[in-house]
């Protein structure tokens, strides 16, 4: 599930009517699947859910698409030239105040290096890495999995009309692609 589900489940809770089939809100009404352990399980439109991060203030710009699976969770780092920007609620937490002073560099299992400067794509095991410490997309075995995962990112950016698009025309991971 994903934040896009609120809308049409608190709608049809209520009764309300959907909007117009023309304008189709992004999500889908839980409503059908709450009271399911495994709702439909085995392919069906809840074994994967989509989501983005543009900014967090205005100092953590920094835009990423994703795609998470049952099992496993495909991240495209749109901006992965740039240094991570941290907000200032975290920059300044005793936390990362702490990181900064005391010169850490690990963070749990993830090298802070790895934090700061994020790859151009990460493929995850939530299985078996729920911290998401050690990024899989260069692993032979799962070439398939992040190959089918990226196409399916990729369809999802381009029917939700995602502006970034032009990024990923411009660093030749799309072969075509129309400004809206």
């Amino acid at each position: 599930m994903n934040w896009t589900d609120f809308c049409p489940t608190i709608l049809q809770w209520c009764g309300a009517p959907l909007p117009d089939e023309d304008v189709p809100l992004p999500g889908r009404s839980l409503l059908p699947i709450l009271e399911d352990d495994r709702p439909h399980p085995g392919g069906s439109a809840w074994e994967e859910t989509f989501f983005s991060h543009n900014f967090h203030e205005v100092t953590n710009y920094y835009p990423y698409r994703a795609l998470r699976g049952r099992r496993y969770k495909y991240l495209r780092n749109l901006a992965h030239r740039l240094e991570t920007p941290l907000p200032s609620d975290l920059f300044r937490s005793r936390t990362w105040t702490a990181v900064r002073e005391q010169g850490i560099t690990m963070l749990g299992n993830r090298p802070r290096a790895g934090f700061e400067h994020q790859d151009r794509e990460a493929l995850f095991d939530m299985e078996t890495d729920p911290t998401e410490a050690h990024n899989l997309i260069d692993r032979p075995e799962l070439a398939g999995v992040a190959a089918a995962m990226r196409t399916r990112l990729l369809e999802f950016r381009a029917a939700t009309r995602d502006p970034w698009l032009e990024v990923s025309f411009q660093e030749g991971e799309v072969a075509q692609f129309q400004p809206f």
